[in-house]
Formats: C-alpha cells, structure tokens, sequence
C-alpha cells in the first residue's frame, strides 16, 4: 500500500466507526461505466456533503491490495449485481490535491510532484515496472505487469484554485479568473487525460476516473 498508489482501506474503516450514511450506491453507478467510453465521472457537492468520505470509501472498494468485503457486507452495495466483479480488483491512483498542498510550492510545481509521487510509488510496490520520463509508457508497462487496469481518484480537484485566495483576487480584479481556472484545468486534465497520449492505450489503462469538488456559487466577475 502506498500514500497515492493504492492507499488501502483503512480511511473508510475509520469513516465507518463514525456515524455514517450510507452512500455505496455511488460505487454500483461507478460500476455501470466500466468497460464503457463513460470512464469520466465528476462528482460536485456543497462543502461538509461528505465528498472525501465518498473518494475514501471508492478507495476502499477498488483497491486490491485490500479485502473490504466485511466493509461494505452491511450496506446497500453488496446487494448489487456488479458488487462482486470489480471489489478489490483494481490498481488505485488516488489524489487529494489540499493534501498535496505543501509539497508543490503552493501549487506551482503540481504535475512534476504528481508524476514524481507516482512513479516512485510505483517502483516501489512493482519493482519489475520499467520507470520511464512518459508516465503513459510507465503507466502501461504498470498495467501490463499487473495485470489489471486502473482506476483514478482525484478528491478536492479543484483546490489549487479555490485554496489561493490571492490569485483569485488578482484575477477578479484583472477579469481574468475564468483565464485562470482554464490555464489549471489544462494543465490538470492534460496530466490526467491527455498525457496518456493515444486513444488505444487509454481503453488498455484506464477503466474509471473520479474527480470530486466542491459546488461553489462563482463570483461574478467585473464587466
């Protein structure tokens, strides 16, 4: 297990011993995009809705360094036909941009930390892996190793931008906070998507991704 490969399940065990809702049908709408060209799914919340609880308890079931299965014995999930086909079965990249925070100069160097923190990871947990400078070619040798494909799970995505509040202030006041929100977002989803580069090796490594964030009401910006 590993802080941003495969990272367990012990984050939902400790959810579980509070007093929790269950929200496991999240998991069986998860499950319907599998194997389909649905593969990208945003989830948008208020703030203290239980985002992070619910990218935790993703981990949780996808994870396959892990057996959850006494997690989720008693909720609504493992009543479900796909219950069974995809639990603990998946490798498991899992972000939470707040956390990564202090490790990427107020994010201003965020892709080359996420590389780095992924690649090292995944050396670490398969040490047969050829470690490349294209993440996409090490994504695939990771793949084909494993021997299963990958889910990825990105919790509060939008921080980089909601957790400055000095650059939003500079942008309101120059009108350019949708050029700032644009400028992160291509840069995250070029890392995320587009740096696996083809369409064909996308199908072969990637089965779900999960963004979480928070539902905000924009400021209007100046006319």
């Amino acid at each position: 297990m590993g802080t941003y490969l495969n990272p367990g399940n012990s984050g939902f065990a400790e959810i579980l011993k509070t007093d929790y809702v269950d929200k496991t049908g999240l998991i069986s709408l998860i499950n319907s995009t599998i194997e389909t060209k649905k593969k990208l799914t945003c989830i948008s919340r208020p703030r203290r809705f239980g985002k992070s609880y619910a990218a935790q308890m993703l981990c949780a079931y996808y994870d396959k360094t892990c057996d959850s299965h006494a997690l989720f014995a008693d909720y609504a999930i493992a009543g479900e036909k796909s219950y069974g086909n995809y639990i603990n079965q998946h490798d498991v990249i899992y972000w939470d941009m707040t956390g990564i925070k202090p490790y990427t100069g107020n994010y201003k160097n965020l892709v080359p930390f996420l590389i780095r923190s992924l690649t090292d990871e995944i050396a670490a947990q398969y040490p047969k892996v050829i470690v490349k400078e294209d993440l996409s070619a090490t994504l695939v040798n990771t793949v084909e190793n494993a021997g299963n494909k990958i889910v990825i799970i990105i919790d509060e995505w939008d921080a980089p931008i909601r957790e400055n509040p000095g650059i939003q202030a500079e942008c309101c006041a120059t009108a350019l906070l949708s050029d700032f929100r644009f400028g992160y977002l291509f840069e995250l989803v070029s890392f995320v998507v587009d740096d696996v580069k083809d369409i064909y090796a996308l199908r072969r490594l990637i089965d779900t991704k999960v963004y979480v964030e928070i539902f905000r009401v924009d400021l209007a910006e100046p006319a």
